[in-house]
């Protein structure tokens, strides 16, 4: 803080006192031996003696900016298994490809027969929590699992679902955002047995059925409640926004299975007491928490009445409605229509605070997560489901979608207004939130600032190298940096700093029937190319490979699918702002091209496209 800095902080005091106090504990006694005690002069501190043992000490807690590798390819974790990744054209591009090879293997190792709690299930050390102060530095055993990545990687493989235990709990945040970056890299063996395990604590956690703050914990959870709302003895913990990452994260595991009937029949129950919860609290509000609004009532991290918690529940009801109607549920599909209108409107109405921008989306100044990245949840959640152009497919006139949008764009202004990049003290809430916002805006300049802040800055070499922590103190000299709660790996911080980067491949298969791939990639890097990663395309998932070539007088594009699709639309940009476009072609014959100006930049789609392999030039007059 700026009061502090620079100043020297006390950590201890001793009082003695010329008379026994009943209010101090006695100091213990003096010892009969010298001790080792070394003067400390003015003189000694005046000439700065101090400073050599002090640089040691801060190169053994920090991590230095001039410590950085130089990297020319990325790192790959010895043992991997799972998508490749090459980017070029800056340093910050490799490191980006070095922290996808190391962390969308930790998102698969989240996922097992049961949850496997907060932490990393692989870190080997870590270091005190934060609240035992930044002046604290010691290396401790950590909480894991498997013992380190290589070990998950061999029990992966080995083992099968059902045998392939957790630690039997998880925090509900950070379930739905772990399921979807293991479904999405291909880390999928565990997933069906992790849900049924889901499943069953929705039940046997809480009453009214609902996921509390930590899934497996019941009523050992000491923020678990029990309380009389009319006839119902209510138990657990009102963690919505946990509720409703729950919802989805279920919703995508289906879909990335294709859409099976017998699945989503075996998972109904649960499907439609997640709902039912959601219903229950609305209809029963003026008894608990005692207010009459459209809105629900969230404890715990999350502010009781933020747009976070509700914003989550209404995403989850959307695509529980898909569910529904695809097992002909008719019934519920109208009642939860009716349920999904009604929170949509109460949020409108509870959720929206003025601003020097207009209106913006409420967060409560009292419980939030430092930067309110979790004002951009319509548009961080919009790729989960729906669309990854919501720019374009939520501008629909005279619609709530509109409505939403306006004020996410007011609310992406107000987060913005001092161009600050730095969230990194809130990895996945602040960093990831705020890049997936940028990526999904088409603001690409400022998308670059954010991924190259996350990227540089995920290094943490004694202890588990290029890693996702619940966040980064970044020394203002920006010389060097300590992380929060000391590495451990957080769930969400994981998910939503991985989910950052995977938004760059652009590879949208929320309509099964028509792929597109829209990537967004820094101007600055001119070479990328991914493979090995699941795509749904029909009713399974095939994989798909593509590299993406910038250079000064065209753009190429080519992609390998294992199977032929019918239908593919691939975006290609940003397009300089110097050049213009001549023509196109798809395996050398001409191709019918759109302009596009969205964001800070111009894009050109290219639509229609069939077949199993294919090359997109575009060229520049």
């Amino acid at each position: 803080t700026d009061d502090m800095y620079g100043i020297p902080l006390i950590s201890a005091i001793t009082v003695e006192t010329s008379k026994p106090s009943s209010a101090l504990s006695p100091l213990p006694g003096i010892s009969s031996g010298s001790p080792a005690i070394k003067p400390v002069t003015l003189q000694y501190i005046k000439d700065e003696e101090y400073k050599p043992a002090l640089e040691k000490l801060k190169h053994i807690i920090y991590t230095y900016k001039n410590e950085m590798p130089e990297l020319s390819e990325p790192e790959i974790p010895s043992g991997y298994f799972g998508p490749g990744y090459n980017f070029k054209g800056t340093q910050e591009a490799v490191y980006a490809a070095t922290y996808l090879y190391r962390n969308g293997p930790e998102c698969g190792a989240k996922i097992a027969d049961s949850g496997t709690r907060c932490a990393s299930s692989i870190a080997r050390k870590q270091t005190v929590h934060y609240t035992f102060g930044i002046g604290i530095w010691r290396e401790e055993p950590s909480f894991s699992i498997y013992g380190n990545l290589q070990n998950w990687f061999r029990l992966y493989r080995e083992k099968s679902p059902g045998n392939f235990p957790g630690a039997g709990e998880a925090w509900s945040r950070g379930i739905g955002e772990l399921t979807r970056e293991a479904m999405a890299l291909g880390y999928s063996k565990y997933i069906n047995s992790y849900t049924d395990w889901l499943d069953s604590c929705l039940f046997a956690d809480a009453y009214p059925p609902h996921w509390i703050r930590i899934v497996g914990a019941g009523s050992s959870y000491e923020g678990h409640e029990t309380r009389k709302v009319g006839e119902i003895t209510e138990t657990g913990n009102r963690e919505n926004d946990g509720h409703g990452i729950c919802m989805w994260g279920r919703y995508l595991n289906y879909h990335w299975l294709g859409h099976p009937a017998q699945w989503n029949e075996k998972h109904w129950k649960a499907t439609k007491a997640a709902v039912s919860w959601i219903q229950w609290q609305l209809d029963t509000d003026t008894i608990f928490p005692g207010l009459r609004k459209d809105l629900l009532y969230t404890e715990s991290e999350c502010g009781n009445y933020e747009f976070y918690g509700s914003y989550n529940c209404l995403h989850g009801i959307r695509l529980s409605i898909i569910m529904a109607r695809e097992l002909g549920k008719k019934e519920e599909v109208a009642s939860w229509t009716k349920l999904y209108d009604r929170l949509e409107k109460g949020i409108l109405e509870n959720a929206v605070d003025s601003g020097m921008f207009g209106p913006v989306w409420h967060t409560e100044p009292d419980h939030n997560w430092h930067d309110d990245a979790q004002k951009m949840a319509h548009i961080q959640l919009a790729s989960d489901g729906i669309t990854y152009t919501p720019l374009q497919d939520y501008d629909v006139a005279g619609s709530n979608a509109r409505k939403y949008l306006n004020i996410d764009l007011n609310s992406y202004r107000y987060l913005m207004r001092d161009k600050n990049y730095n969230c990194l003290r809130s990895y996945g809430y602040g960093q990831g939130l705020m890049t997936q916002a940028a990526l999904l805006l088409d603001e690409m300049t400022d998308a670059e600032n954010f991924i190259n802040l996350m990227v540089t800055h995920c290094y943490l070499p004694r202890l588990e190298g290029w890693t996702a922590p619940e966040g980064i103190i970044l020394h203002r000299s920006g010389e060097y940096w300590v992380p929060v709660n000391g590495y451990l790996g957080q769930d969400s911080h994981l998910a939503d700093s991985q989910k950052a980067l995977r938004l760059m491949f652009g590879l949208d298969d929320n309509n099964p029937e028509n792929l597109r791939i829209i990537p967004r990639y820094p101007v600055s890097w001119n070479e990328m190319s991914i493979s090995n990663i699941p795509v749904l395309t029909g009713n399974a998932r095939q994989n798909i490979k593509y590299s993406y070539l910038r250079e000064d007088a065209k753009q190429v594009f080519s992609f390998e699918l294992e199977k032929p699709v019918k239908n593919m639309s691939v975006r290609l940009g940003p397009i300089p702002d110097s050049r213009e476009i001549k023509n196109a072609t798809f395996n050398g014959k001409p191709l019918f091209f759109e302009n596009q100006a969205s964001g800070d930049s111009r894009w050109v789609w290219m639509k229609n496209l069939n077949g199993r392999t294919g090359k997109v030039v575009i060229y520049y007059q």
